[in-house]
């Protein structure tokens, strides 16, 4: 009971996306959050746009921000010419993280069902080369072509309504899969007799989840 109480905390508190991306690809990204809210600095181009950021009390909040919030003249005049910089990270909490992988693990045959899933609408409409990967980031199922040609920012930036008909934890069967990288990889390569490679994402040295290329 400890166990299922831990991770219904992990539920309730982790309310509000780590990142979201509103008007003029202005970047949102979550700097703390608690019972009350959440903290975001808001970013364009990696450049801290909003001195002290603002916190919102919802997610419904934010996003109502993040439609009338738009980049000023002179900041764009300021930026325009700037190199991009890569964003901060986002909060991870550790302890939270750990609950889940270790007291709630993932659902193996389910996140099977997904990924057929997935393979199958890429397949349908998206050009998929030989590298190519899905991944979970931001409560989104993203799909890419590293190393070749890119499948377009609108067809890769897929939400899981478009291709998960009748699953309900698409989000939270991914989300436990990137807590345990590697037992996700040891069981999805076994799973799928090996159509199916994990690798480590990583971000600044450290493992961050998983990409799922399909062989």
């Amino acid at each position: 009971m400890k166990h299922v109480k831990l991770f219904e905390q992990f539920i309730s508190e982790a309310k509000m996306p780590d990142k979201l991306i509103g008007n003029d690809e202005i970047v949102f990204l979550k700097t703390k959050e608690d019972s009350r809210g959440a903290h975001y600095n808001l970013y364009y181009k990696g450049h801290d746009i909003e001195k002290g950021g603002a916190k919102f009390g919802s997610e419904k909040e934010l996003k109502a921000f993040a439609d009338d919030y738009i980049l000023s003249n002179q900041l764009y005049n300021k930026l325009k010419y700037k190199d991009s910089k890569p964003l901060p990270e986002s909060i991870v909490s550790e302890r939270k993280a750990s609950a889940v992988g270790k007291y709630d693990a993932p659902d193996y045959k389910e996140l099977m069902d997904l990924l057929d899933m997935a393979k199958q609408y890429a397949d349908d409409n998206l050009f998929r080369g030989k590298d190519f990967i899905l991944y979970w980031a931001d409560d989104r199922i993203m799909f890419d072509n590293p190393n070749g040609a890119a499948v377009g920012y609108d067809k890769r930036d897929v939400r899981k309504r478009d291709i998960f008909s009748g699953k309900k934890e698409v989000i939270h069967t991914f989300k436990k899969a990137n807590y345990s990288p590697e037992l996700t990889k040891k069981e999805v390569e076994k799973r799928s007799s090996g159509k199916i490679s994990v690798e480590m994402a990583k971000w600044q040295g450290d493992v961050t989840g998983v990409n799922y290329k399909f062989n």
